[in-house]
Order: C-alpha cells, then sequence, then structure tokens
C-alpha cells in the first residue's frame, strides 16, 4: 500500500464537489442539510453564547471590510456560490413581502386567530417585551405628541366612505368583519390629515404597516393615486 501524503487534484476535488450537489439536490440530500443544520444550530453551534471582544470584530471587519468576493473566499467559483446564496436570499423576502399581503392567506390567519384567548400572562409578557425602549420603533416623548383638531370622526367616516367602507389591502368589508376600519397615516405623521395621506385598512393588515414603513408609504401613496386618477377617469 503506497504511503505518504496523498494531494488530491484539482479534477478530483471537482468531481467530489458536483457529486455532493447532486446529492443535495435529492430527498436524501435535503433531509441530511437539515437534521446537519439542527445538528450545529442553538446551543450546539459552537459560537453560541460566545460575546467577541471589541478588538475581535474590529479585525473581522478589517479582514473584510474592501474585498473582493474573490480576495475573501479563494476562487471565483466560491464567489459566485456565495453570491447565489445571497441573491437566493434577496428573493426570498421579496417573495415573503408579497406573501405577506396575500389577501388569502390574511384571511386564513384571522379565520385561525378567530376565537382563540390568550392568558393574562401571555398577554403581559408579550407587552412588557416590546414597551418602551425594548420596541424598534420607541421615540422619546412621542406619545406626548397630540392629534390636529382636524383628526376627529368626521375626518375618518370620509375616508371610510371614499373607500367604500372596505379594507385598501385584503378588500374585507366592515360587514364581514364585524368592526368599523382603521384609518391609516400613510406618511405615519399624524399631523397631515389630508385625504391623500389617510386610508380605510383592518386591524390585521394596519398592524402589518408598523414594520418596513418606508415601502409601506410608497405602497400606499401609489394606490392612492391610481384610484384618484380611475375616479377622475
Amino acid at each position: 500500500m503506497p504511503t505518504g501524503v496523498y494531494k488530491r487534484t484539482d479534477a478530483w476535488k471537482d468531481l467530489i464537489r458536483k457529486g455532493m450537489k447532486i446529492f443535495y439536490e435529492s430527498p436524501a440530500g435535503k433531509t441530511a442539510k437539515m437534521k446537519i443544520s439542527k445538528r450545529h444550530s442553538g446551543k450546539r453551534n459552537s459560537n453560541y453564547h460566545k460575546n467577541f471582544s471589541e478588538e475581535t470584530r474590529q479585525k473581522i471587519g478589517n479582514f473584510r471590510r474592501g474585498k473582493s468576493y474573490e480576495e475573501i473566499y479563494g476562487s471565483s467559483e466560491n464567489a459566485l456560490r456565495i453570491k447565489q446564496v445571497i441573491s437566493r436570499g434577496l428573493e426570498t423576502s421579496e417573495k415573503h413581502k408579497l406573501a405577506m399581503r396575500d389577501p388569502v392567506r390574511n384571511k386564513k390567519l384571522r379565520d385561525f386567530n378567530l376565537g382563540r384567548k390568550r392568558t393574562q400572562e401571555s398577554r403581559r409578557k408579550q407587552s412588557e417585551s416590546i414597551s418602551g425602549k425594548k420596541n424598534f420603533q420607541w421615540i422619546k416623548d412621542r406619545s406626548l405628541m397630540e392629534y390636529p383638531a382636524e383628526w376627529n370622526k368626521r375626518r375618518k367616516a370620509q375616508v371610510r366612505d371614499r373607500d367604500q367602507h372596505r379594507c385598501q389591502e385584503c378588500g374585507m368589508s366592515e360587514a364581514q368583519l364585524g368592526y368599523k376600519l382603521s384609518v391609516h397615516h400613510v406618511d405615519y405623521n399624524k399631523k397631515n390629515c389630508d385625504l391623500t395621506n389617510l386610508i380605510s385598512l383592518c386591524h390585521s393588515c394596519h398592524s402589518q404597516t408598523n414594520f418596513s414603513r418606508k415601502e409601506w408609504e410608497n405602497y400606499f401613496k401609489n394606490k392612492i393615486q391610481c384610484s384618484t386618477s380611475q375616479q377622475l377617469l
């Protein structure tokens, strides 16, 4: 039997890489990937609860800063693979955003949660986890800001009448929901009570506007402009 160090050729490495790619795309490979992921997640991960020092963080940042993918990952093939993974992640996030606006999905969630009651302890814990400075939207003294005189029941009724008492996101009517629609400030400025800055939303859709605010703002502005143009025609 030959002795010594055996060095794998590039051709052999490519062959192994192609074989592993074919395997991981198969059902058995996908199951194996899931098991590996679980094995290295949470407390089993070597970096779990590891607090890196500021010096270590700077070293990691300096190593990557200003370098191309090829310089970091060693070859153009590795760089291309990393870029593809990142692009797939971006595509997934876009699909997720579209799914969040799916009226069928939102109706299923409403039906699922209808009548379900959480305990007082559960409500208290959730409230404490997102209240005050713990909330990512927290702004000092924002709750002390007052609404202008134009913000009243009459203005809200005008908006609901204009929107035909239907949620302008999922399309559910007040009769179907069993309550009055919320009136949302498109630019999130509660002092701007112009009709072009207000839109009717159900509670579920209104709660989603707390995230990705800039995207929702542009989305509703375009929607109101299109609706106004159609009415003029």
